[in-house]
Parts: C-alpha cells; structure tokens; sequence
C-alpha cells in the first residue's frame, strides 16, 4: 500500500513537473513558436531603434533573433558571420573589412554555428549590394546541432534551408517537434531567462541608448552598436585579460565529430553557390589564447588540426582567402592580447593576418 503511494506521489510530482516546464514554454515563448511572431516583432522594433542610434543599444537577450533581424534590415556590401569570437570586427578594428568593404554589418552572435551560417546566408543572398561574407570558422563549425539554443530558432532554420534548396535534416520543424518543445529544457532555460531579465518593447519603453562616452551605462550592460559589433560591460572589461593561471584549455564546444560528412559536403555546396553568384568569401579562423596551443587537451588541438586543414583545403580549391589561424604565434599575439582564453582583444584584432 504504502509503495503504491509513493508511486502516485511520484508521477503526480513528475506530471506537475512537466506540466509547469510546457506552461513556462509556452507563456514566456522565446521565439514565438507557439504564439505567433511577437518575438519576432520584439526584434525587428529592436534593429529598428538599433539601426537609428548614433552610438547604440543595450544588447537585447534575444541575440540571434536580433542578428537576423539586422540581417534582414541592411543592405550592405560587407557582412561577417560567426560567433563571439568574430564580434568586434569592423573596419576599425580589422584591416581587411577597412580594404574591401564600403559598408560592413557584423552578424557574429554568442555560440554562433553553421545552422546560423544557414540563416544567414538565406537572408544575405537576397541583397543587392552584397559583395563579400566574411565567414568565422569555428572549431565546432562542422558538427550538426552545436549550441542547444539553436532549438530556439528550429522554424527560422528550417525555413531559411528551404530557401536555400537544402535536403531537410533532423532541425525540420513539424507539428511533433513542437509539441516535444514544450518539454525542451533549453527553451524552458530560455524562457526562465527572458522572464527574469526582460527587454523592454516599443509597447513598454524605450530601447536604452548608449551616450558617446558610454557613461550612463550600468557596470554590468553591453551593447550592441548600430553595425551590430559588440561593446563589453564595465564588469567584463575589468575583468580582463584572464590572469594566465586560470586560463582553460578552450574546451568549449569542442566535441566529436570535427567533421561530419555530411555536412562538410554541404557546406562545400552552399559556399559554392555563393561564389557563383559572383560573392567573394573570406575564411576568418580566430586565434586562441596561447595557453591552448601548449594542448592540455588533446581533443582540443585535434579539432584544430582538423577544422583548420579542412578549412584551408576548402579554400585553396575554391580560391577563397584565409585569415588568422588557431595558433596565435604566427601572429606574434601574446597572453595579454587576448580577454580570456578564446577571444582576442578587440584593439589587437588589427595583427590577424
């Protein structure tokens, strides 16, 4: 009897459980998978505001809802993908954006993969003006499903491969998907983070601007600027660069495969068809701080190996420009270069090569 109990109170704790997961999902909904496109809306008010800033905004949580926002709201020549590590580039910072380009957006978002490459690209390649893709390749950048939060954006991605002529994968969205998605812990992750730290609408408040001197900002506030570059909090910058004893081994993302197949061939298309289209490519392979490449993780410089070779390979067949590597001694960059262990000083981007 009384083990019959403790079932019951089991599974209605397990029901009640899942039950307060699927309402967070489906009340706070991120990305407007199940209530339309408000979130999309909250994004292009955003870009909007963004866009019309001398200086720029507080950056909103939403980041890959706001980079293709931007996506959609420019037409320039120039535009960058790829993750934080490529999210100061400019023409201020970057000799090659400042020798090609006229106009550069800068697209790189947190944890950026080849899925946001994807979307991306769908976007771009429907502008007049584009001329040339700056395309960050990450150590993690041939591997399917790389950053849980791309479960945010399963429908934009999907939608963006059809565009793009892309055989469907695994990140399709249909009517199960989205019932499974309200069971999704990293979209619940997602939602619990947008309740507690809400982005003021264009229904609420103003988007915060940033003054030129950066003074009303709070210590702990970054910001996206009009060419969707990134500006670092008070609180990240003095915490900078990361004393040498507690840099990591640059772990991150890095998992097997380095290269599935499957989508190194499709990724060799896709670049292909933007230079046929008569778009130049450029490969962009950011340094690590130089504590990695003394390889306390075998797994770590096995994927640069790998990603890299590929990568120029890639290249060389195509005639596409590489610039940067892995390792930071070609470059002469040293530990104080670089923030922390996996990004480089946004004053010291001019000495990749």
């Amino acid at each position: 009897m009384q083990a019959r109990v403790y079932i019951i109170v089991f599974f209605g704790t397990l029901a009640l459980a899942l039950g307060a997961i699927a309402s967070v999902n489906w009340y706070a909904d991120a990305n407007g998978v199940y209530r339309g496109n408000a979130r999309q809306e909250e994004a292009r008010a955003y870009v909007s505001a963004l866009l019309q800033s001398p200086y720029g905004l507080v950056a909103h949580n939403d980041e890959r809802s706001v980079k293709f926002e931007l996506a959609r709201q420019t037409d320039a020549d120039c535009y960058t993908t790829g993750s934080s590590h490529e999210m100061e580039i400019a023409a201020n910072t970057f000799p090659a954006i400042r020798d090609h380009c006229t106009k550069h957006i800068n697209l790189g978002l947190a944890g950026g993969t080849y899925e946001d490459l994807v979307t991306s690209l769908s976007i771009l390649l429907t502008h007049r003006h584009l001329k040339h893709v700056f395309i960050g390749i990450e150590p993690w950048m041939f591997r399917w499903n790389a950053d849980v939060r791309l479960s945010e954006q399963r429908d934009v991605n999907a939608q963006a491969r059809k565009t793009l002529g892309l055989v469907d994968t695994a990140i399709a969205n249909d009517h199960f998907d989205m019932a499974a998605n309200l069971l999704n812990g990293s979209y619940f992750y997602a939602n619990v983070k947008r309740m507690l730290h809400p982005t003021p609408t264009e229904t609420t408040q103003n988007f915060k601007e940033m003054q030129k001197d950066a003074r009303n900002l709070l210590d702990d506030e970054h910001v996206f600027r009009p060419d969707g570059t990134y500006h670092y909090s008070v609180n990240f910058m003095k915490a900078t660069p990361t004393p040498i004893g507690q840099v990591g081994n640059g772990e991150y993302k890095i998992a097997k495969p380095y290269l599935d197949p499957t989508l190194t061939k499709e990724f060799e298309n896709l670049i292909q068809s933007v230079l046929d289209r008569g778009i130049d490519i450029t490969f962009l392979i950011m340094p690590y701080h130089p504590k990695v490449l003394e390889c306390g993780s075998k797994d770590v410089c096995d994927a640069f190996m790998a990603v890299e070779t590929y990568a120029r390979k890639v290249a060389g067949e195509k005639g596409i420009n590489v610039i940067g590597g892995y390792d930071p001694a070609p470059m002469k960059l040293k530990p104080d270069d670089f923030y922390d262990v996996m990004h480089v000083n946004g004053s010291r981007l001019h000495k990749i090569r």
